[in-house]
């Protein structure tokens, strides 16, 4: 059964242009996207994404020295994209993500088993695709991953549920019983919540209301009490929903939320304060607080028109935090950072020095009242990590869609749109030819083109209420599920024999 969420909504004191330093890190060459950060003190932390060229590789750095060095970490070669990570003490964090599942010639009787590209087993490949129920189109898998050395090295401790196919979120009461919220099949999600009991050695899955479509993020209060945010769909219509649990997973209750589009991330300072962060319907940053451990929220209004708010962070038992994502802002994605020193009652703009117009955050930490870092980055061209210690964030960027002569891939039109766009490109040669649509967090959502394409401009169309991997030319519309996807940034590359390109697009619902 589905409740209503308690929401009062407060005039909101609005403060704008304050100026706050915020300094980009020298960070080692390879990544791309810093996914999520996070530090266990004022110097041990550890940040993880991934490297994207010819396939999403997962990577993730570390640091002794508040940020001053970043050396990479060693992570199992398989690895995807490693969304989460989260410190229990100076040594011991865990990371939530996926794995790539590369075609090779060995036996593979777990299906958990990771797959090292440069130690190739013996067994066909098709036999090992099904093996652990993936098809042909399908890559990856879910991956779970600790460090007992401060994040310099990651093994994977135990195995997940089959058909488990992305971990998003996690969050840790302790270090045994922690929460990650997943995707759970091939096509683009049956949302999932499951729990450990032993620090990850096992896991179960958790019963959640059949509606919820997606869960970004999760935060466990203590073992007991436990919220998750996301979205669902019925009757057609997407809404932003929470998931709350007071018995550790054993019932849910899912908190509708009337004109809010989804959650992104949900964030507890305290055993009873907590703010969630989503978007509205009318493409406005969304901010909620609840003074009751999750059990009924509060919306403060927040002034910025056009704002995709993609995370929420408060120092511990202090009114000071901030909020962070992007602007729309035509068609370019700049960087936003707002900051509260009053528990959420008002908020001041921060300052971000020089011109990063396509920088997109995603992850942050707040280690004090003075020091908080956020990290992001292009997708496929330079990661991120900013650090402030007296309340700010700013980036560094590298604007690379160098293309070569003979193929070209243009920006998509409309861009912001809802809910269908064009998508227009140059082949020069005959040669296969795929362009594909993925999310954030690296996870693939449509195929638009897989096949040999002749010498041409071709234009093709993507509907986003279509959850289905399909290729609809412009002027054509297909049927499909009303739900689609939520509103957000997606990603799109072609390539075409040796050319890749890659470009960002804007979801408004």
């Amino acid at each position: 059964m589905r409740s209503s969420a308690t929401v009062f909504i407060f005039v909101l004191l609005w403060t704008a242009s304050l100026h706050g330093q915020w300094l980009p890190q020298a960070l080692p060459s390879g990544p791309t996207m810093m996914l999520s950060v996070d530090f266990a003190d004022s110097s041990v932390g550890v940040a993880s994404g991934y490297m994207w060229g010819t396939n999403f590789f997962g990577r993730a750095i570390h640091t002794t020295n508040a940020g001053a060095d970043w050396q990479l970490s060693a992570v199992p070669d398989s690895a995807r994209s490693l969304v989460s990570v989260q410190f229990i003490d100076r040594n011991t964090a865990f990371i939530a993500g996926a794995y790539n599942v590369r075609p090779t010639t060995s036996s593979a009787t777990n299906p958990n088993l990771f797959v090292r590209r440069t130690r190739p087993r013996a067994l066909g490949w098709a036999r090992y695709f099904q093996s652990i129920g993936l098809t042909d189109t399908i890559q990856y898998r879910g991956m779970f991953l600790k460090t007992t050395d401060s994040g310099r090295s990651w093994f994977a401790p135990g195995v997940l549920p089959d058909s488990i196919y992305y971990l998003i979120g996690m969050s840790f009461a302790n270090p045994r019983i922690g929460y990650v919220t997943a995707d759970a099949n091939t096509q683009f999600g049956t949302a999932a919540i499951l729990k450990t009991t032993n620090g990850g050695a096992t896991w179960s899955r958790q019963s959640i209301p059949e509606s919820v479509i997606e869960l970004r993020h999760i935060y466990a209060i203590d073992s007991l009490r436990v919220v998750a945010a996301g979205y669902a769909a019925e009757a057609g219509s997407i809404f932003g929903t929470l998931l709350l649990t007071t018995n550790g997973g054993a019932s849910w209750q899912q908190l509708g939320f009337a004109g809010i589009d989804n959650f992104t991330d949900v964030f507890f300072q305290d055993g009873v304060v907590g703010y969630a962060v989503g978007i509205d319907n009318s493409i406005r940053g969304a901010v909620f607080k609840s003074n009751d451990a999750g059990n009924s929220w509060t919306r403060l209004p927040f002034a910025p028109d056009s704002v995709l708010l993609s995370g929420v962070r408060f120092a511990r038992n202090a009114n000071v935090g901030f909020v962070f994502g992007n602007v729309v802002s035509a068609g370019f994605l700049p960087p936003f950072i707002a900051r509260s020193t009053d528990a959420g009652t008002s908020w001041s703009v921060q300052n971000i020095p020089g011109s990063y117009p396509d920088h997109i955050l995603n992850g942050g930490c707040v280690v004090s009242t003075a020091s908080a870092y956020v990290s992001g980055g292009t997708a496929f061209s330079e990661a991120l990590v900013l650090h402030t210690t007296n309340g700010g964030l700013t980036f560094r960027d590298e604007n690379a869609d160098v293309l070569p002569l003979d193929c070209s891939l243009n920006q998509n039109y409309p861009n912001p749109f809802n809910p269908t766009t064009n998508i227009r490109f140059t082949i020069q040669s005959s040669q296969f030819t795929s362009l594909k649509v993925f999310d954030l967090l690296s996870r693939e959502v449509a195929t638009l083109v897989n096949e040999v394409k002749s010498p041409g401009t071709y234009t093709v169309r993507w509907d986003a209420r279509l959850r289905s991997r399909n290729s609809l030319p412009a002027g054509r519309h297909g049927g499909g599920q009303a739900s689609g996807f939520a509103s957000g940034v997606y990603l799109y590359r072609l390539q075409a024999g040796s050319f890749v390109a890659v470009k960002r697009m804007v979801l408004i619902r």
